[in-house]
């Protein structure tokens, strides 16, 4: 199943995450406008699985995501406008230039991004290759 999260204006306050894709499989996420405080603006990330009788699964990777272009210009995030946990894997995150990212995750692919200090990245940045967002029938 493929989930977009398109064109959008979230307007946060406290802590936590305006949009949170955990376990997410190609999740696509562009254009999303975030104002306010949370701690991060978008959270990708693994997270253990619990069946009904509680017996408790190990975590699945988040993988595929493509997050392009989401706006931050209004929002005080605490960790970062975008955080790419550890079992998050091949996500694409492209940035207008102003934006705060984590990536935690292994083979993510940032651009146009500030990369938070304390933190490492697992993954290549990605210079001025957008064959997958043309494929996807973007300009």
């Amino acid at each position: 199943m493929l989930i977009k999260i398109k064109d959008n204006t979230f307007n946060l306050s406290g802590e936590g995450a305006g949009i949170t894709a955990l376990n997410s499989q190609d999740i696509f996420i562009l254009n999303n406008r975030f104002r306010g405080e949370c701690s991060k603006g978008i959270l990708v990330d693994g997270t253990n699985i619990f069946d009904p009788a509680g017996v408790e699964y190990p975590a699945p990777f988040a993988s595929n995501a493509m997050i392009y272009f989401n706006k931050t210009a209004g929002l005080q995030s605490s960790d970062a406008d975008i955080a790419l946990g550890e079992k998050s894997t091949k996500c694409t995150v492209v940035g207008t230039g102003s934006e705060s990212v984590i990536d935690n995750g292994i083979d993510n692919k940032i651009k146009e991004m500030k990369m938070n200090p304390g933190w490492h990245n697992h993954g290549p940045f990605i210079r001025n290759d957008f064959r997958t967002f043309h494929r996807m029938g973007h300009p």
